[in-house]
């Protein structure tokens, strides 16, 4: 699943997130855009409309994609908290450091993005 994430309507970063719900406990990797893929940690994943979806993933020594590090230089996880909609696509809001960037914000949002491939992901959860 394309997620987006934006900061006053325009897009700051955006990658692909893949969560196994076959599993217990849920699993996920996330891919930033022109970054490499990373295995994310305190994942929740919710089918159900208004079901709780999180996620997080670290980055630290370099940035990875559009993820910059934190202040300073140092690492940081970007979390994301939100829920799925009626159409089964998650959004909410996620953790952005605080003078990393130009658009740097300690809350952005995010959301899940239907594709062509798979215009809604509810039955199918996020695989």
């Amino acid at each position: 699943m394309e997620i987006v994430v934006k900061k006053d309507g325009s897009e700051i970063a955006n990658g692909t997130l893949d969560v196994d719900t076959s599993v217990n406990p849920v699993t996920a990797t996330f891919t930033p855009d022109g970054g490499t893929q990373t295995d994310c940690t305190g994942v929740a994943w919710s089918t159900s409309t208004g079901g709780a979806v999180r996620f997080s993933f670290r980055v630290s020594g370099a940035a990875n994609g559009d993820f910059p590090l934190g202040p300073n230089g140092n690492p940081f996880t970007y979390s994301f908290t939100g829920v799925q909609n009626a159409n089964g696509l998650p959004s909410g809001t996620a953790d952005w450091p605080s003078g990393a960037s130009p658009q740097g914000d300690d809350d952005v949002t995010w959301q899940g993005e239907a594709t062509d491939a798979e215009p809604f992901k509810r039955s199918k959860g996020a695989t």
